[in-house]
Parts: C-alpha cells; structure tokens; sequence
C-alpha cells in the first residue's frame, strides 16, 4: 500500500503493468517513472500500451489530456517501435491535434529538452530586449533642473 497526493490509501500496484500504467501515470508523472511503466506495460501487451499512450494526449473528453507525457511517450515510441508510430501518425492528429505531429517531429529532430531550451533561449532575449529599452529610456529622460523645467512647462500646458 501507499499514498496518493492527499495521503489517501492506494495501492501501488495491481499486478497487471498495463492497469498500473493507466492508474499511475497521470499529468506531471516525472518521464523516468512515466518510462518505467511504459516498459513493463508494452511487454505485457503492446496493442494496449499503445492505445494507453493515445489516450495521455486524448482531448476532448477523450483521455487525460497529458501532452507531456504523450510526448515523452512518443519519443519512446519513435526509439523503439519507429514503425508503430509511423503506422499511428494520422490517429494522433484525429485524437489529439495535427500539431502533435509537427511536435513529434519537432522533438525529435531537436531532443525531448529543444522546446523548453529553445523557450527559455527566447525568454532571455526578450529580458535582454527589455532591459536595454528601459535603459534607452532612461538616458532620454533630462536630469536634474532641467527635468523639472520641462515638468513644469508641460504642467502648465496642461492646465490651459
């Protein structure tokens, strides 16, 4: 026995890895556990495994709506059992979006860490950009009397 999030009773297993997988793996599962279970579960029966991995990224009240985990699902996929997922790329789109697919291929090409490289790459950047803005900023402003002059003046503008 074990604990759930809210300290409820669980079992931590049922015996049957691909019960295990379904029950266990849910949004933000850390990949090695979400892999581990993957594992043991396509051992135990591949066509079911797969239609649990199809049902992580189910949307539309179709499944858990867990795109991360469906991707790192794929990834699996796509490393062991290329075929399989090459075989299954129209479901994706019909069961998830069409976007999971480019994501797939995205990932891919540029490993499971490229989006969220590339995004936080994409933030710095847009910190920077800010940053040197703000300076810009600042050395327009006038300094000393001379910014009170000019307040003064566009104050009085102001009133009439």
């Amino acid at each position: 026995m074990g604990l759930t999030e809210n300290f409820s009773a669980t079992s931590l297993s049922t015996g049957n890895p691909c019960l295990d997988f379904f029950f266990h793996v849910v949004p933000n599962t850390p990949p090695q556990e979400l892999l581990k279970r993957l594992e043991l579960s396509w051992k135990r029966d591949a066509l079911t495994t797969l239609k649990l991995i199809c049902n992580l990224r189910g949307v539309r009240g179709t499944g858990k709506s867990d795109k991360e985990g469906f991707y790192t699902a794929s990834l699996w996929l796509h490393n062991y059992h290329p075929k399989t997922l090459a075989c299954n790329i129209k479901a994706i789109a019909d069961f998830g979006y069409f976007k999971d697919v480019l994501e797939i291929l995205y990932r891919i090409l540029e490993g499971h860490e490229g989006r969220k490289n590339e995004k936080a790459e994409w933030m710095e950047k847009k910190r920077i950009g800010f940053l040197e803005g703000l300076k810009e900023k600042k050395d327009r402003v006038p300094k000393g009397k001379d910014q009170r002059i000019r307040l003064k003046k566009t104050m009085a503008k102001a009133k009439k």
